[in-house]
């Protein structure tokens, strides 16, 4: 799969459209109101300044990636000592544990749900795709999370490296393998699946399963 470059203003765009410019128009007073038939009502716009905090918006990412994996394969998935750095960022907002933790990328529709990335193997994460909608727009995330085995939590590192150096225009082939849409909670059988999908899409052995 063929990725672009991404940069941590990526998150601008979502926080802007959650904070629209606002218009205010003021009528006439009851005194004036005889002149409202000769004159146009008046109308001014000013946009409203709302203090916010980008870091604190792009830690709340993490956290809905995090609960989503979490919430979709269970307790197997926290058998992984890399989530430990992510529990630190999401308990410690203010302070900056992880730098970049998502792929700013449009990635189709049916995508959408829990992948691993499986090559190349210093890129091996769990990768959590989801959108958010605002009243004008949905904006669509790709929130990574480390696996239980190597890289761990250098995955980071290797996304700020590779897509977050230059001018964005270079890009960077991955290939990901998407976990079946099922209920891990309910059934049994697939209460330690995630270990197993992990064990299975990194392993020594492993050859990419493009669809025909």
């Amino acid at each position: 799969m063929e990725k672009t470059r991404s940069h941590p203003i990526q998150a601008e765009k979502f926080l802007n459209e959650l904070i629209p410019r606002t218009r205010i128009s003021k009528p006439y007073p009851p005194l004036f109101r005889p002149l409202q038939d000769a004159a146009p009502n008046p109308a001014f716009s000013m946009t409203v300044s709302k203090i916010f905090d980008t870091r604190r918006a792009n830690i709340a990412l993490l956290r809905i990636g995090y609960l989503l994996a979490f919430a979709t394969l269970g307790n197997s998935f926290l058998l992984n000592s890399g989530l430990f750095t992510v529990r630190e960022q999401l308990m410690h907002p203010d302070k900056e544990v992880i730098k970049i933790f998502w792929i700013a990328h449009k990635f189709p529709k049916h995508m959408e749900g829990i992948h691993i990335i499986t090559l190349p193997k210093d890129m091996r994460a769990f990768l959590v795709i989801f959108s958010l909608a605002t009243r004008s727009s949905t904006s669509q995330f790709a929130i990574v999370l480390p696996g239980p085995t190597a890289p761990g939590i250098k995955v980071y590192d290797f996304i700020e490296s590779e897509l977050c150096t230059g001018d964005g225009t270079t890009f960077l082939n991955f290939t990901t393998e998407k976990l079946p849409d099922k209920n891990y909670l309910k059934d049994k059988a697939s209460a330690f699946l995630a270990q197993a999908y992990w064990q299975e899409f990194t392993n020594d052995g492993y050859t990419p399963r493009f669809a025909p």
